[in-house]
């Protein structure tokens, strides 16, 4: 798909709300809930008038499990575009996969991991989704050691040490 293609005939368009229980914006990751809305409009965009009408608006509740799923496999299908590109841009794959293995980030994989799926917080009929999330995690770690191999071929001689911890 080109950007031309991407960014024309465009009429749904989709927004997260976190929130969590308790009703705050934000919690930890085993309490953040999203709220995904999704808006259907009658023209396409571009479209020559500022507003459009609304003719459909589809509201989906996401889990915090749900929600550790949901943000798992964005960051794997991040990693697997690298992969899958023909230029890669050290910098942004660096940077991404810095992210992504970081044990400092905030709601990163070892929170959700430590969260989700700790065998002793994992309850029988939370279970299908502890699945599926180990599931995600396998994706996530095979992407990460497919970046890593591209990574290890783009660097630098002073950037070894990096490679290696």
């Amino acid at each position: 798909m080109t950007d031309f293609e991407k960014c024309h005939n465009i009429n749904r368009f989709v927004f997260e709300t976190p929130y969590t229980l308790m009703g705050k914006k934000h919690g930890g990751v085993e309490e953040q809930c999203k709220r995904m809305t999704v808006l259907t409009t009658a023209n396409t965009f571009p479209y020559v008038k500022k507003r459009v009408e609304v003719l459909g608006e589809k509201q989906v509740e996401l889990k915090p499990v749900d929600v550790a799923i949901d943000e798992m496999q964005a960051r794997t299908s991040e990693l697997t575009k690298f992969c899958s590109s023909q230029e890669v841009d050290m910098i942004q794959l660096q940077l991404k996969l810095q992210g992504c293995v970081s044990v400092q980030v905030n709601a990163g994989p070892m929170a959700y991991a430590r969260a989700f799926l700790d065998n002793s917080k994992t309850s029988k009929s939370n279970n299908k989704k502890a699945m599926e999330l180990k599931e995600v995690f396998r994706r996530f770690v095979e992407a990460c050691s497919m970046v890593l191999d591209i990574n290890e071929h783009l660097i630098k001689e002073d950037q070894f040490e990096y490679q290696h911890c």
